[in-house]
């Protein structure tokens, strides 16, 4: 019988079983990558700004809110939707969320006048949060008062918490426009002053009265559907149009030019 011959075992790659144990070895010794939990805002890298660096991060992204001038009105306004629209989408992007809190509201005849705070919280940890003060009038003769009031404190609140601009033409607002030169105003003369000296002119009223000639000047302009509708609007708010007339004789006699003009030249004659 011949001899089975003999083979020498080929020794294993060295290599290869280098690889092979080595590797378990260095998969061990990574370190585990960092947790990340999603915001309900869908942005992982936003969980750890605060209230005041979320409000900041969306104050550089919006600067102005354009005024609009309305059909029948002789000056421009913001709106509220104007500013919603504005801002909105900015603060969801940044996990942001404003409501009203702390109401406290006020009826007087058909204005509604409401003392508010308007709330923005951190969607991520809603104990975060910073009030904003704010204060609206709403006048209306059926059941939309309180909803105008709310919604121009609202208004006002986003404006001063982002610090926004709002002017006529937000591409040259450092470009000084020259303005007509206003009418003739009446002379108001204080009961102190002689024949001779000079008149003393008060033309100085209060937030809340500067805050009513606004809102009655933008309701008149967009809801007044004649002239008749236009002075039962005035009537209704008789009252506090007495307190101004009371506070500045110069602001009353203004408005009433206002409503004079208005009405003469923008709303259509009652039929007779």
């Amino acid at each position: 019988m011949r001899p089975k011959p003999t083979t020498t075992p080929r020794p294993a790659s060295r290599s290869c079983c280098h690889t092979m144990a080595a590797l378990p070895l260095a998969m061990a010794s990574l370190p585990p990558g960092p947790a990340t939990t999603p915001s309900p805002s869908g942005r992982s890298d936003m969980t750890t700004l605060n209230i005041h660096q979320r409000l900041h991060a969306a104050m550089q992204e919006v600067t102005y809110v354009q005024k609009e001038k309305k059909n029948g009105m002789n000056y421009t306004i913001v709106s509220h939707d104007a500013v919603t629209a504005k801002v909105r989408p900015v603060l969801v992007k940044h996990g942001v969320v404003y409501y009203p809190v702390d109401l406290v509201p006020a009826q007087d005849g058909n204005r509604t006048e409401v003392i508010m705070k308007v709330r923005f919280a951190n969607i991520d940890d809603p104990s975060d949060f910073i009030d904003v003060p704010s204060m609206g009038y709403g006048i209306d003769s059926q059941d939309k008062g309180p909803g105008k009031a709310i919604s121009y404190a609202v208004k006002y609140a986003l404006l001063k918490a982002l610090g926004l601009e709002t002017g006529d033409d937000a591409d040259h607002d450092s470009v000084e426009h020259e303005k007509p030169k206003p009418a003739a105003k009446p002379v108001v003369v204080s009961k102190g002053a002689t024949k001779g000296s000079d008149p003393v002119i008060k033309a100085n009223l209060s937030p809340q009265h500067e805050a009513f000639i606004d809102h009655l000047k933008e309701d008149v302009t967009v809801h007044a559907a004649s002239v008749l509708h236009a002075r039962q609007m005035w009537k209704d708010q008789q009252k506090t149009i007495d307190e101004i007339k009371r506070e500045s004789p110069l602001a009353y006699a203004e408005l009433v030019n206002w409503f004079k003009a208005f009405t003469e030249t923008k709303l259509p004659a009652d039929a007779a």
